[in-house]
């Protein structure tokens, strides 16, 4: 259960980032800023209640996901602050993209 819960968060996520991209106003920004950090608060509850699960048995696969995460809520964040302000470009969209990668490889490696 808390497995679905977590890789549907996940999905709504990526798509909420696709559509922060995409948004033309900043109503449209804010709004989906907003409904990223929420998403962000399920992710990381049912990421720590699923970390307890794997700790034992791969206790730097576990930390090394939670820090990746932590970076790519970062980035989710700065990408939203690049895009209130003015167009994005490549450089703000490939870092998102690759931690996005790597925290589902992370994920699927654990599991």
């Amino acid at each position: 259960m808390i497995v679905s819960i977590h890789l549907i968060s996940a999905i709504v996520l990526l798509f909420l980032v696709i559509g922060i991209i995409l948004a033309r106003t900043n109503k449209q920004l804010g709004s989906l800023m907003v409904i990223s950090r929420i998403l962000y608060l399920f992710l990381l509850v049912t990421g720590i209640r699923l970390a307890f699960f794997t700790f034992s048995e791969h206790p730097i696969l576990t930390i090394s996901k939670l820090l990746v995460a932590l970076g790519l809520i970062g980035t989710i964040e700065v990408l939203g602050a690049h895009k209130g302000q003015a167009t994005i470009g490549i450089r703000q969209i490939l870092p998102v993209t690759i931690l996005f990668i790597l925290v589902i490889t992370l994920g699927f490696m654990l599991h």
